[in-house]
């Protein structure tokens, strides 16, 4: 006979068991689930991360951070962090590094330049600059100089204006001191904009270091005298800039058709291959007339033509004017007649043939056309649009360039 109570305990036993064997189940599906939808949940939200789609303008915000996935990255599908800013916030802004002007002139056409070196007044100089609609300004940089011009940068760049130097160290300066001072110049300027580095200026004329270097005279044995004392130096700046600067972008320093025959130096230039060292070439159309100014262009695009490695090298006119008043052996000037008015028929008549002279001709002007000078001084009587000294006379030609359209 069983004992009641023994009975009893045995079914109260079995009901606790029961209990704990569903609850174990219930538990176990409940952990199921959740890990399952956590699961999900951060499946899709790498998954938003890694694949973020930015606006058509490139912006996310103000201090936003993206992430990319950048197959670039060690390991594929790689998420790579980059800051973004934008827009205004908390925080400076630091300056912008276009000026408003593509550096490497990257869309074909023309835009208007000057020709001015800080001279003190650089903040007038910048407001008549943006009177004009200059985009351009080369002036004058001596290597290791760089610190010194970055107000100037700055002031032109608040203007809408791009500094463009033309950088001028001695031919005997050793290949590494030069490309060490070109570096320390760029890191100064770079954060106003300036990307565009002219190197040089005129080498082809008689009264360059180059030239001297080499007896001063225009024989064919000179002319290559002159590019080989040149070229380790162009060389030596597209490294640098090229190697400083993602957008740095290397001229040609500007040669000169004035009372130059450019054919020799042209050719010389072809021999030495010269086009490897250089992303544009600088150039400045000087002639005793409109004329021959225009020929000039010509006899540069010839020159370029006879060789296919040129066919990709944009013309900058880096320096282009003419002189209002006699300037000793220069008295030939293509201001006719020889006075303001003269001056301001010579500038419309020179935009409008390079205007149509770029039109005609698979070798492109791309910005600028930087003309000499914003404002005249005693080395440069007769050039300027503006003449200072107590107050400042803007000459008819200042008006001509203003009302000019491109």
């Amino acid at each position: 006979m069983q004992h009641p109570t023994n009975n009893g305990r045995l079914g109260q036993a079995l009901t606790f068991r029961q209990f704990a064997q569903a609850h174990r189940r219930a538990l176990a599906a409940f952990l199921i689930v959740f890990v399952v939808i956590s699961l999900i949940i951060v499946v899709r939200a790498f998954g938003a991360m890694a694949n973020v789609v930015e606006p058509e303008n490139g912006s996310v915000g103000n201090g936003a951070t993206k992430l990319t996935n950048d197959s670039s990255a060690s390991g594929r599908g790689a998420v790579r962090f980059a800051s973004v800013s934008g827009g205004t916030g908390g925080g400076a802004t630091p300056p912008s590094t276009t000026g408003g002007t593509p550096p490497a002139g990257a869309a074909p056409g023309i835009s208007k330049g000057m020709v001015e070196d800080d001279n003190g007044g650089s903040g007038q100089d910048a407001a008549d600059m943006k009177t004009l609609g200059i985009k351009w300004n080369r002036g004058w940089l001596e290597c290791g100089g760089g610190a010194g011009q970055a107000s100037f940068a700055q002031t032109l760049q608040a203007a809408g204006v791009t500094y463009l130097p033309s950088f001028n160290c001695g031919i005997t300066t050793p290949i590494a001191d030069y490309k060490a001072k070109l570096a320390a110049d760029m890191k100064a300027l770079m954060p106003f904009g300036v990307h565009v580095w002219e190197i040089g200026n005129e080498m082809d004329g008689g009264w360059t270091a180059e030239n001297n270097y080499c007896n001063n005279n225009a024989t064919p044995g000179n002319m290559a005298c002159a590019q080989k004392a040149y070229l380790p130096y162009l060389q030596a700046a597209y490294e640098t800039v090229h190697a400083t600067d993602p957008q740095g972008v290397v001229i040609y320093g500007g040669l000169s058709s004035y009372d130059v025959n450019i054919g020799p130096w042209l050719k010389e230039m072809t021999a030495s291959q010269a086009w490897q060292w250089m992303d544009g070439m600088g150039y400045h159309p000087y002639g005793n007339s409109l004329q021959e100014s225009m020929a000039s262009m010509d006899t540069l695009k010839n020159a370029m033509a006879a060789n296919a490695s040129w066919a990709s090298k944009p013309i900058w006119i880096t320096e282009v004017g003419c002189w209002s008043s006699g300037l000793g052996s220069q008295q030939n000037s293509p201001c006719s007649p020889q006075n303001e008015s003269g001056k301001a028929q010579y500038l419309k008549g020179l935009m409008d043939g390079l205007k149509a002279w770029n039109k005609g001709t698979s070798f492109e002007i791309r910005a600028p056309i930087c003309w000499y000078i914003l404002h005249e001084s005693g080395s440069t009587p007769g050039y300027g649009l503006v003449q200072t000294g107590g107050s400042r006379t803007y000459f008819e030609a200042f008006t001509t360039y203003k009302n000019y359209v491109f």
